[in-house]
């Protein structure tokens, strides 16, 4: 190789290592997911379980958690939160929820497995959530903040 090549060269790779280096233009990747156990009781007719709508971007995470309490008509409360490494933490704030909830668990495409922490103020009741993936056409659309 000629030395004005190598220099030129030399030149390029230090100009390069100057320049700053941009993000994607599409920014961070987000997954859509949806988690259920809803299931209908034969004997009585009642709707029972839980229904998990996430979103996450990042290290955000947000979604809309539903449970069916008997009736078909769910009570929905909007979460935001955390993604970190796969374990989402997501909280509801009392303005979405009749009592404040903290969600923390595993997300991945088969199952989100957790615990649901109800603040009932000197009380924290807590429940494990183990929930399947299910098409997210079958969540929804998300609840208002």
């Amino acid at each position: 190789m000629k030395r004005s090549h190598l220099l030129s060269s030399a030149v390029l790779v230090a100009v390069s290592a100057l320049l700053p280096v941009r993000a994607s233009a599409a920014g961070p990747s987000t997954a859509t997911r949806c988690y259920s156990d809803v299931r209908l009781v034969p004997e009585t007719g009642d709707v029972v379980g839980s229904r998990l709508l996430l979103r996450l971007t990042g290290d955000r995470a947000e979604g809309t958690l539903e449970m069916f309490e008997g009736s078909p008509v769910p009570v929905r409360a909007a979460l935001a939160g955390t993604n970190q490494n796969s374990r989402v933490t997501l909280s509801a704030s009392e303005s979405s929820a009749h009592v404040p909830f903290t969600i923390s668990g595993l997300s991945n495409k088969r199952h989100f497995r957790g615990t649901i922490a109800f603040d009932r103020g000197t009380l924290t009741d807590t429940e494990s959530l183990v929930l399947r993936s299910v098409p997210v056409d079958q969540c929804g659309s998300p609840a208002p903040r």
